[in-house]
């Protein structure tokens, strides 16, 4: 039986000790790509993004966790240039 451990902060995970696969809720970019860990952002279907716009005239890209990444030197503002370029090519 697999042990489930959860944490408030992935400082504190890190530092725990446990191994094995990892299941992290954390906000990257959609366009964001490392050898490690990557964005969910191909397993969006494109019916899914039109359907959940519906008839809204606003959309939100939640880009706010980019600077905690090590080592990330992509500017801020055109992370969030490339999420709504991404996103938008679903709304034409």
């Amino acid at each position: 039986m697999e042990r489930t451990y959860r944490f408030t902060d992935l400082d504190r995970a890190l530092c725990s000790g446990v191994d094995g696969e990892w299941r992290v809720h954390f906000h990257v970019p959609l366009t964001w790509r490392h050898d490690v860990l990557s964005s969910t952002a191909g397993l969006i279907e494109p019916e899914l993004l039109s359907h959940a716009a519906g008839d809204y005239c606003h959309l939100e890209v939640e880009t706010y966790s980019l600077a905690c990444i090590p080592g990330e030197t992509v500017p801020l503002e055109e992370s969030i240039a490339s999420e709504l370029e991404w996103v938008m090519r679903y709304f034409k």
